[in-house]
């Protein structure tokens, strides 16, 4: 058996972590306190105590764990419980509200994996239900909800991207965002790499394909600059085990949307602490891009990992790993600046 002292290395943490959650929820009581602490903290911002327990249960090892962590894990667990009723509720009535109204659906991220991809969708507690609609309908079905008692959150009318979301709304504590393009707006694709058919409403709600999933999986991310973000890496595992993928049709999305150093990061991150499966191939593919220096791998993996490790993340680091993914700025010379430049507007941290 390992000792607290040779499992205090943050080596060694990562390599239980993805034990913990996926295998072997046993491994916290062998952690030196200092370690078991980190990864109590962990799993709680992350929301994980569910899942957690849920493995627990189905091993029968409830007598291997402090009765301290057993009771705050089942208690996560009844909540999870409770709350996924009120989310499945209100995301049914949304999609029955737009399906009257002739509007399409789509489901994003963490949503999609809740209610699609868990065997329950508890086992992935929602903080939101985010669905996505073609652009111009966005408001058509804002409006419908906002008529049957959804009200907007406050605050967040102040920090939405207009062009890529809706203000959050809530009715009883569920909370809402309606999105009117899959993912941000990129420097260099201007037009949503995943645009909605307006005219396809007889599937709602529209479940993307693994493809799309993962990529808007790894730029939630970014956007979340690394927040609270495991949670969203063991989205990605999940789909990597579950969904078939097409890796020529996945390269050929990112390169066009320029975000393969993204793509690279989160992937090999995801191969580390879940041992995910990952395309050998399309790995080596992406490790020819000429922007995937070895100091790129040295240096940006190192530290985002460190940021998904961690229950709080500091500014400063924050900056630091997303400088490794803003494109240079190129120089502008004299008799450029006699005409007008246009300067594509670009999410700090997804441009490439």
């Amino acid at each position: 058996m390992d000792t607290p002292e040779a499992l205090d290395t943050n080596a060694t943490f990562q390599s239980r972590l993805g034990i913990f959650i996926l295998k072997d929820p046993t491994v916290i009581e062998r952690l030196s306190d200092e370690q078991a602490k980190r990864l109590d903290r962990l799993i709680e911002a992350n929301s994980l105590q569910a899942l957690i327990y849920a493995q627990v249960d189905a091993l029968k090892v409830q007598n291997r764990i402090s009765p301290r962590r057993i009771a705050a894990w089942r208690l996560a667990r009844a909540c999870a419980h409770a709350r996924v009723e009120a989310f499945r509720h209100t995301l049914n009535e949304i999609v029955n509200t737009a399906s009257e109204e002739g509007i399409p659906v789509r489901l994003l991220r963490a949503t999609q994996v809740a209610f699609y991809l868990c065997p329950r969708p508890e086992l992935r507690p929602l903080s939101q239900i985010e669905i996505q609609t073609p652009g111009e309908r966005a408001e058509e079905l804002y409006d419908c909800l906002r008529g049957k008692g959804f009200v907007v959150v406050d605050g967040a009318s102040s920090v939405a991207d207009l062009e890529y979301y809706l203000p959050s709304i809530d009715r009883d504590g569920v909370t809402v965002t309606i999105y009117r393009r899959s993912c941000a707006r990129l420097a260099t694709h201007e037009d949503d790499p995943f645009p909605m058919d307006d005219a396809k409403t007889e599937d709602n709600p529209e479940v993307p394909g693994g493809e799309l999933l993962l990529i808007l999986l790894a730029l939630k991310i970014f956007e979340a600059s690394f927040y609270r973000s495991l949670a969203t890496l063991l989205d990605l595992h999940r789909a990597l085990s579950e969904l078939s993928m097409d890796w020529n049709e996945l390269h050929k999305k990112i390169t066009q949307m320029g975000v393969r150093k993204q793509l690279y990061a989160i992937l090999t991150l995801a191969q580390e602490i879940f041992d995910s499966p990952v395309n050998a191939d399309f790995i080596v593919r992406l490790e020819k891009d000429p922007t995937i220096t070895a100091e790129f791998q040295a240096n940006a993996l190192p530290l985002i990992r460190e940021l998904l490790l961690q229950d709080r993340v500091s500014f400063e680091d924050v900056g630091k790993a997303k400088a490794f993914f803003v494109p240079p700025t190129p120089l502008v010379t004299a008799d450029q600046t006699q005409g007008t430049q246009v300067i594509p507007r670009m999410q700090a941290g997804l441009g490439q």
